[in-house]
């Protein structure tokens, strides 16, 4: 599994026994970027469905602790890509590694694309995905 991961962090791809922790990283950057969190390990658990977490959802760790987190959906031959990463470890190139791998597997897929989500209100997100050339084509309310 290839990356630019920095030095000090490991990647692994998820299990079940994952997605409360997920969820938990998920809810605090919500809180972080939104003000309120509603995301559940449930939620997390049903998005789960939807793909194949032993090869498309990764987990960055610094020691036990869940840093960053990024999950890609089949979609067509535009796979939907949606990453976290925690506050306080933003400007550590987790964003930028969770990225290279969701771009190596869609290009494993056979993707000609890929659609990253993310809050509209997310500056930090935003200018990780335009400095790689991606840019806005829709928006959610």
């Amino acid at each position: 599994m290839g990356s630019s991961l920095p030095d000090g962090f490991d990647v692994r791809c998820a299990t079940d026994a994952d997605a409360a922790a997920v969820a938990e990283l998920a809810r605090t950057v919500e809180e972080a970027v939104l003000g309120a969190a509603v995301i559940t390990e449930g939620d997390i658990r049903d998005w789960w469905r939807l793909t194949e977490p032993g090869e498309s959802v990764w987990l960055i760790h610094e020691g036990e602790r869940l840093l960053a987190a990024a999950t890609l959906w089949p979609h067509g031959n535009a796979p939907n890509v949606w990453g976290d990463v925690h506050p306080k470890a933003l400007g550590r190139g987790l964003g930028t590694a969770l990225l290279d791998l969701a771009e190596d597997r869609a290009s494993s897929l056979g993707a000609a694309a890929i659609r990253n989500g993310l809050f509209a209100q997310d500056e930090t997100a935003a200018a990780l995905l335009e400095s790689r050339g991606y840019r806005a084509v829709r928006r959610h309310y």
